[in-house]
């Protein structure tokens, strides 16, 4: 008789969200870390297992860290995160002042924002893939959506909330147009 190591831990989960699902066996983990300027030094800043088994639970319990962390490092910015976070994390975060940059999760569709005028021209603005966008028509009578640069982030602190706005630059044969949007 042999006797096998088993992980109470491990369990079947999904890896990579809605698109590419593809399953995996073991323990899924958390960290966050911090890199320094110079080559080879990350540092650790939390290590949390990820106990539940939908793919939600790995952004709350991301969401839970960043929100210790964030009082424990006076100067931090932001965050970077996979496509784990949705809309209410981001949210939640940017409640803090953090700024987070993550990849679109894979089953938010494109939709409509808003259409903006300046004199003569109208800009047709969609979020697509976790940016602003602008629709444009073509000569097939199709439409496409292209990305509006974004020429710098400006963070506004208030008294209950804080909020980071997109400043974009609107390219247009008119001149281009500067936007704030959140």
């Amino acid at each position: 008789m042999r006797r096998h190591r088993v992980d109470p831990a491990a369990r079947l989960y999904y890896e990579n969200g809605e698109k590419e699902k593809r399953l995996a066996r073991g323990t899924k983990w958390f960290f966050a870390s911090a890199r320094e300027d110079g080559y080879w030094q990350r540092v650790i800043l939390a290590v949390r297992h990820v106990a539940g088994g939908d793919y939600e639970d790995e952004a709350a319990v991301a969401v839970r860290s960043f929100t210790q962390l964030s009082s424990l490092l006076p100067g931090c910015m932001g965050v970077i995160y996979d496509g784990a976070f949705r809309g209410v994390h981001r949210d939640t975060l940017a409640r803090l002042g953090l700024l987070v940059i993550n990849k679109q999760h894979g089953s938010v569709k494109p939709r409509a924002y808003e259409l903006l005028r300046f004199g003569r021209c109208r800009h047709d603005l969609w979020c697509d893939q976790g940016r602003i966008a602008e629709r444009v028509l073509l000569d097939d009578g199709t439409s496409t959506l292209i990305p509006v640069p974004v020429t710098r982030f400006e963070h506004r602190q208030g008294r209950t909330k804080s909020r980071w706005y997109h400043v974009l630059l609107i390219p247009c044969r008119h001149g281009a147009h500067l936007a704030w949007r959140h």
